[in-house]
């Protein structure tokens, strides 16, 4: 190729600027292990608004809270949206062995764990919760409804 060309081609595409494209992910999940008050205090806050937070209520003493675990981390893992409303997911645990945790568990009427409740905007999405381990099909069903 000779100089002239190389300009030429050069001088080209500089004169028809950047054909750049731009790709868009979803805003990184959220995953605040062993939350306390402060965290449940933010929920209703604008760093949770317009997204769906999954609340894990658990103990450290209960198998299938520590079957769910991973299965919740890995469902609420960076790009995953929820179904119907299309927004980020976040995960928040709560332990339900630590004094706020106890609270916040009879706040909502936690029987049996583990329980995972969704919220929005800091409040409970009516019916939008499950007790027990569900397997990777089963959490994507529920948040699938979200």
């Amino acid at each position: 190729m000779s100089l002239n060309v190389l300009r030429q081609s050069v001088s080209t595409q500089l004169a028809q600027g950047s054909r750049r494209s731009f790709a868009s992910t979803a805003l990184r999940a959220k995953h605040y292990p062993n939350a306390d008050q402060k965290v449940y205090n933010d929920m209703s806050g604008e760093s949770f608004k317009d997204r769906i937070v999954l609340v894990d209520f658990y103990a450290d003493w209960c198998r299938p809270c520590h079957m769910l675990s991973p299965v919740l981390e890995k469902s609420t893992a960076e790009g995953q949206l929820s179904g119907t409303s299309k927004l980020p997911l976040d995960l928040v645990q709560f332990d339900t062995d630590s004094e706020f945790g106890m609270q916040l568990g009879q706040q909502f009427s936690i029987r049996s764990l583990p329980t995972v409740m969704a919220f929005r905007n800091g409040k409970p999405i009516p019916g939008a919760q499950f007790v027990g381990a569900l397997n990777e099909a089963g959490v994507s069903n529920f948040i699938k409804q979200l």
